[in-house]
């Protein structure tokens, strides 16, 4: 039985200095239909140049300004051809064999069409750790990650592959969201009531390095901001059971967003615009200037932070 071709799509900006680790893992595949479209983003590092070295192994490569991460991949999935696609980061790996396992699953399970497997984590000051999806029980849980049984619904991106018919069906990335567009497609996915088939094989590896959007704005409130946004767009396709669950929990995480919002701002050096968000977060939570989160902010504000 002919092995189905896997695209394997590659946004990236400013990536060189993990682009070769990544680039060599692709490599070592050794998967014969195996199309690499690189999406980058108008690099001003040697981001082009170590791509161009690796020669026929890039089927396309895409250089221009775009609008961000999301923008990247659909412009990769647009160029792609393969029968199943996927998108990895340029500074995360793929492990050896993955390619193989997705086309073994994908070719004895005709039905299937979203396969996810694990991702080993490893980086700078990060000891390795893997994170294994679980898949979910309810809806709810497809958009609500930081109140559910459930401490991984979803793979990291590196680790999600999908046939060809159900991205078409599922159509593009959201471009309005820069840190979460994985999870909203995930979702997006669950609602329209995709199975999730779960493969135990860790088929790629996540890096966590400081220069990573994941490391900086991310950890700060970037996903959390990404996360409130996809939950109220989620809320009316909700069961009734679930949809008042997920109201409540949205109401109660406004003002943490809000805050940490804030307090990025001023460790970010701009305090006035950090006290800005303090203020109207009083104003339209009254009740937050009374709880130690709002007052603690206010003085490192106003006093500096120590570090």
């Amino acid at each position: 039985m002919t092995s189905p071709s896997i695209s394997i799509v590659v946004p990236n900006y400013n990536g060189a200095a993990h682009l070769r680790d990544f680039l060599d893992s692709l490599a070592r595949q050794q998967y014969s239909s195996m199309e690499v479209i690189f999406a980058d983003g108008g690099s001003t590092d040697d981001s082009l140049s170590i791509v161009q070295s690796y020669g026929s192994m890039i089927s396309e490569l895409i250089s221009e300004p775009d609008r961000g991460q999301s923008d990247a991949i659909n412009k990769g999935i647009r160029r792609s051809s393969g029968d199943i696609i996927a998108y990895v980061n340029s500074d995360d790996l793929l492990e050896p064999g993955a390619l193989q396992r997705v086309s073994e699953y994908f070719t004895r399970h005709t039905d299937a069409e979203w396969l996810v497997g694990s991702c080993r984590v490893f980086g700078a000051d990060t000891q390795e750790w893997i994170l294994r999806p679980e898949g979910w029980t309810r809806l709810l849980d497809t958009v609500l990650p930081w109140s559910r049984p459930q401490q991984y619904v979803f793979p990291q991106s590196g680790a999600s592959f999908m046939r060809r018919g159900l991205v078409e069906r599922l159509g593009p990335y959201d471009e309005s969201l820069h840190y979460s567009m994985d999870m909203e497609y995930y979702a997006r996915a669950a609602f329209a009531g995709v199975k999730m088939h779960i493969v135990p094989d860790v088929l790629a590896a996540w890096r966590m390095h400081p220069q990573s959007k994941t490391w900086t704005r991310g950890c700060a409130y970037a996903f959390r901001q990404d996360e409130c946004a996809i939950l109220e767009r989620y809320i009316p396709k909700l069961p009734d059971a679930e949809r008042k669950e997920a109201e409540a929990a949205l109401q109660r995480e406004l003002p943490n967003l809000r805050l940490r919002e804030a307090m990025y701002a001023a460790r970010d050096g701009h305090r006035m615009r950090g006290l800005q968000g303090l203020l109207q977060l009083a104003a339209q939570y009254p009740s937050a200037i009374l709880q130690r989160p709002w007052l603690g902010g206010m003085r490192r504000v106003l006093f500096g932070f120590q570090n």
